[in-house]
């Protein structure tokens, strides 16, 4: 018995006579063969886990809006900046990044989300989790990506949802929260200075008003009816400080005058570039040019393409962008 079980071992190259193991090729197709049920099985178990998992995960879409940062700020007073906002190394660029990332911007785009934008936004997040529920803070700083453009002052807004409509609003939004919310900055900084106008006008009447008495007084004083004005230090005094105040009278009107028509265009961003201190501006002078050119190159790529190849698509994003 024993020796007829080390020739049946033998056969299948588990030992020789001498006791030496060995295997050969054709053992290991023996081996495989004999066990080929079990190798199909697990593929098989393995394959359906996996199609079932594809079949049954939620489809992401990632939307992506971008933004340009400008290195300069449109001048609206020739007086020194209230707050320095020029982008001038890479310290700057990430305040701008860290903006974008913050909770006050957050807050903002939820507040834009609301009636069946809202419902949709929250209804993939929402089956299964009645006593946790989300909220529409936590998804959209949970969703959001910032990508600053390498070698660029462009600022890429990534926005991932099941939803392909929701994705483009929110990465939208975003971008739209961020110029609403430099513009509103701007537009603080410029009333900043007004107010500083006023209050510089306000104390030259008041210096001018406090002179003329003590002028008054003093011809009292030594019964004098009028003083030489080239000679009168005072008078000097009094007609540098009147011009002053007149200065700063005409800047102030004008400054008024420019708000109160900002005001009648109702936020009307294409009637507000109309205006001729908006239209002279070089930052709004360039992206009107660079609209007619892409415009020009729509028209002809119209002419060449259907709606929807490559370069269309590309060529109406860019317009839409600009």
């Amino acid at each position: 018995m024993a020796t007829g079980g080390r020739g049946l071992y033998s056969s299948y190259g588990y030992g020789d006579g001498d006791g030496t193991a060995h295997r050969s090729v054709q053992d290991y197709l023996l081996i495989l063969r004999e066990r080929i049920w079990y190798i199909i099985v697990v593929f098989l178990v393995v394959l359906s886990s996996a199609l079932v998992y594809t079949v049954s995960a939620i489809r992401i879409y990632e939307a992506s809006a971008t933004v340009q940062l400008l290195r300069d700020d449109p001048t609206v007073l020739q007086t020194q900046d209230v707050v320095d906002n020029q982008i001038r190394g890479a310290e700057d660029l990430n305040t701008q990044v860290k903006l974008v990332e913050s909770a006050n911007l957050i807050e903002k785009v939820a507040d834009c989300i609301t009636g069946d934008d809202l419902r949709q936004f929250l209804a993939p997040y929402q089956e299964g989790r009645e006593d946790d529920p989300v909220t529409p803070h936590g998804l959209l700083g949970k969703n959001r990506k910032i990508v600053p453009q390498r070698l660029s002052l462009v600022i890429a807004v990534q926005f991932e949802h099941p939803d392909r409509v929701i994705a483009s609003k929110g990465a939208n939004y975003f971008v739209e929260e961020y110029i609403h919310f430099n513009n509103r900055q701007r537009l603080d900084e410029s009333l900043k200075a007004v107010d500083e106008l006023k209050v510089r006008a306000e104390q030259q009447k008041q210096k001018v008003d406090e002179l003329a008495r003590e002028l008054q007084a003093y011809r009292e004083r030594n019964n004098m009816v009028s003083l030489d004005e080239r000679g009168d230090i005072v008078t000097d005094r009094l007609k540098a400080l009147g011009m002053n105040v007149t200065n700063v009278s005409t800047r102030l009107k004008d400054i008024e005058v420019r708000w109160k028509q900002l005001q009648s265009r109702g936020g009307d961003m294409g009637m507000i570039s109309e205006l001729p201190f908006v239209a002279s501006d070089p930052h709004i002078a360039a992206l009107k040019q660079q609209i007619a050119a892409e415009n020009i190159s729509m028209a002809e790529l119209e002419e060449r393409y259907r709606p929807k190849p490559p370069r269309m698509i590309k060529a109406r994003t860019k317009l839409s962008q600009t």
